[in-house]
């Protein structure tokens, strides 16, 4: 491994990492599909990770053959998403201990995720999270999506802290390469829906944000 750069901040995705939101797109994204007398299936499901909404409807569109303005099915997919969240939302194993691990050794961390800004607000509120996160960055924000570096370089600039410097942690391929293409330390968490990506160029695997490896390669700073 190289050698470790000085660990300043943390950045989190948010779907498939923070919560198990991937289960709820992909319960949404079938329903999409059964309405229209189609099967989604985890392979489009693959194709989408990570991405923008307008990358991932019209991704499913061309995937399924549809004919669906890809805004109209954007708004339908997000109408059903909201109506399962409160129902289907749960932290992923180990989250609500890492933000305590970095409350009480006073490391900011930041969110940087593809989902709209009201979606992401919506999600947090569920858990009353976003007090817990000194900034946020959402595909409200960007114009280039992941695997662009520009999610974690806004981030990493809205803490102050240099990209090199932050962990920057992720559950899929796509949100990985746009860590790394940040400069950033990457950690990926791979979860189900994103097993079997490449994750082979990240800094280091952690089974869940519980792992001991990330608490120690924050506290090595």
């Amino acid at each position: 491994m190289n050698e470790m750069p000085t660990l300043q901040a943390v950045l989190f995705d948010m779907d498939g990492l923070m919560f198990n939101s991937e289960d709820i797109y992909y319960a949404s994204s079938e329903e999409i599909a059964r309405r229209r007398g189609k099967i989604y299936t985890p392979e489009i499901d693959k194709m989408i990770m990570g991405t923008s909404t307008e990358f991932a409807m019209k991704t499913i569109i061309r995937e399924l053959g549809l004919t669906d303005n890809w805004q109209a099915l954007g708004d339908e997919t997000q109408v059903v998403f909201r109506e399962l969240l409160p129902k289907m939302l749960k932290p992923m194993p180990g989250l609500m201990e890492l933000l305590d691990f970095l409350d009480e050794n006073n490391i900011p961390h930041a969110i940087a995720t593809s989902t709209n800004r009201e979606l992401m607000e919506y999600t947090l509120s569920i858990y009353n999270l976003e007090p817990r996160f000194a900034k946020t960055i959402t595909g409200s924000d960007i114009t280039h999506c992941k695997p662009n570096p520009e999610i974690y370089l806004k981030a990493a600039a809205a803490l102050g802290v240099a990209p090199e410097n932050c962990m920057v942690l992720e559950d899929s391929s796509n949100g990985c390469r746009a860590g790394k293409n940040a400069g950033a330390y990457v950690v990926a968490v791979p979860a189900e829906h994103s097993q079997g990506q490449d994750i082979s160029f990240v800094d280091f695997v952690a089974n869940t944000l519980a792992d001991p490896g990330i608490r120690q390669r924050l506290l090595a700073r």
